[in-house]
């Protein structure tokens, strides 16, 4: 109800919308304002960090907007590529497209970049008037979302099993970028940090100590890696390295986190840390400092730990073509799976996506994990 209602709202107005839009290719500026609508999740999030970078580089004097909601506003707030930084509540498109015309309409916007279709970013530039209007389109979109798609003015494909960030770097070929840097960023501050590492002091993590991360939680079902497989790994790194375990995830992820360690011997359960919930998204960049090897599913956690530098083993396909983390990393996948695209593309039987995460075995993690950690001389 909610898209139907943007829908007749963009077309039934659409010469208002129009005449804001001359109005403000009439206002002759030398600071150019940038919109950016982002993702609702974190993953996502942090692979768009260098488009922000990038149009701040080539053009420091513009003012750049982003849009962001929660939980995965938590990767922008700091980040100092942004002149600000406005949160919106994604689960209630068209209350939160209406608050943000409001809020929006004064500041006249020059150009506006959506890196995944919705209603509200697909229908909000246009009302608010944004003469350069660009966005990703895709095949597999709704009806009712394909019809907001030729409200854009600068519209790019996105393809099936195409790299998703650099699908987003190449929007900027409209504001003539060329050859952008992909490098993915996180940033703290000074307090974030301290907050964090007195959270590390309080569940009595050390320095010294060597640790492997794992995170349990998946975000989507058809993801989910068994909880005894989670625990003959986590069993196999204790008895095979001086490393300590770290169970990272939110406080939904307790339960779990709660029976996998119950599955270690006794003698090795004192080695693993429940996290569940310990840390905030903003905090995660310093914990994952001090991890030296972390591994999960395609989750946001896992694209912040590659964007600290911290080492990564991906369980699953779905990493493999469409998102993928970029710095040191190992993506497993089992022999002759399928392997599934989910940026921008919904899945089309959860049963069948669920398949490939049950074929990775625990020998096959094993083998990702000693090539990842020989790497510190472990």
């Amino acid at each position: 109800f909610q898209g139907l209602c943007i829908v007749a709202i963009s077309y039934a107005l659409t010469p208002l919308f129009f005449a804001f839009t001359l109005i403000t290719r009439l206002m002759r500026r030398e600071r150019r304002r940038v919109l950016v609508i982002l993702s609702p999740r974190i993953g996502d999030m942090v692979c768009v960090t260098p488009v922000l970078r990038e149009i701040k580089k080539r053009y420091p004097a513009w003012h750049i907007t982003a849009l962001a909601a929660a939980p995965a506003d938590a990767v922008t707030r700091h980040n100092p590529h942004l002149d600000r930084h406005i949160v919106y509540d994604s689960g209630r498109q068209l209350f939160s497209a209406l608050r943000l015309f409001f809020v929006l309409l004064p500041m006249t916007h020059d150009v506006s970049f959506t890196f995944f279709p919705g209603m509200l970013s697909n229908s909000l530039p246009l009302w608010l008037g944004v003469p350069l209007r660009i966005t990703t389109t895709t095949t597999e979109a709704s009806a009712t979302l394909r019809l907001l798609f030729p409200l854009n003015n600068r519209r790019l494909t996105y393809r099936k099993k195409e790299n998703a960030p650099a699908h987003h770097l190449k929007l900027l070929q409209f504001i003539g970028i060329e050859h952008p840097d992909d490098k993915r960023e996180m940033f703290v501050t000074p307090e974030i940090t301290r907050r964090a590492e007195e959270k590390m002091r309080a569940h009595g993590l050390l320095d010294e100590r060597l640790y492997v991360g794992l995170g349990v939680g998946c975000g989507k079902d058809f993801r989910k890696w068994p909880e005894e497989r989670f625990a003959q790994l986590a069993d196999w790194v204790v008895a095979s390295y001086p490393a300590d375990i770290l169970f990272v995830g939110g406080m939904e992820d307790d339960e779990s986190i709660r029976r996998i360690i119950n599955f270690l011997p006794p003698g090795r359960r004192e080695r693993a840390f429940n996290l569940a919930g310990a840390f905030s998204v903003e905090e995660l960049p310093v914990l994952f400092k001090r991890v030296a090897l972390f591994s999960a599913v395609s989750t946001g956690p896992l694209f912040i730990a590659d964007a600290v530098g911290c080492k990564t083993a991906v369980i699953g396909t779905d990493c493999a073509y469409d998102q993928s983390p970029q710095t040191d990393t190992v993506i497993v996948q089992a022999p002759g799976a399928p392997v599934y695209v989910h940026i921008m593309y919904p899945p089309e039987r959860m049963d069948a996506h669920f398949e490939p995460a049950q074929q990775i075995t625990v020998a096959m993690m094993q083998e990702a994990f000693a090539a990842q950690l020989k790497k510190i001389r472990v």
